[in-house]
């Protein structure tokens, strides 16, 4: 019954975020999902909406939606820290996931977007740790460097 009512509010009215997090804290993410789109599709530059979006494919592992929806914010607003960082961290993830020879095309931009954000939050911690690791485990050949995870270490 709640569903229903739910889901029939947002025919009428874009869903509210209180509808949304209540779904989301009741581990409902399907019905989350349904409540962002539908919210998005009334309003297509809800960055709020979309980066929930995000959130939850990444939760589901469905990298590619999340490397668009999350590349689609860094688009529309470089300059903000999260949304850099989840992009370079979700890069990064689609990266482990498939072979070591697949992942050379990410190497780059999760470089750059992780950058980014550390150029952007000169505390950002999760950043730097992702760096740290990165430069030390990749070859010098495909931009790994000792040097570079220990100018990061060190800023932590």
């Amino acid at each position: 019954m709640a569903f229903a009512l739910v889901t029939g509010l947002g025919c009428f009215s874009q869903p509210s975020f209180k509808e949304i997090h209540s779904a989301l804290e009741q581990g409902e993410l399907g019905v989350a999902k349904k409540l962002l789109q539908d919210r998005i599709s009334e309003n297509p530059e809800d960055a709020i909406a979309t980066a929930y979006l995000g959130d939850i494919a990444g939760f589901e592992k469905d990298w590619d939606t999340a490397i668009s929806l999350n590349k689609s914010l860094t688009e529309k607003y470089p300059d903000r820290i999260g949304y850099n960082f989840k992009y370079g961290a979700v890069l990064g993830m689609k990266a482990l996931s498939v072979s070591k020879l697949q992942s050379v095309i990410y190497v780059s931009d999760i470089k750059t977007y992780l950058e980014k954000t550390v150029e952007l939050d000169q505390e950002h911690v999760e950043a730097r740790r992702i760096l740290v690791e990165l430069y030390v485990k990749l070859p010098g050949i495909l931009g790994g460097s000792i040097t570079k995870a220990k100018n990061y270490a060190n800023e932590l």
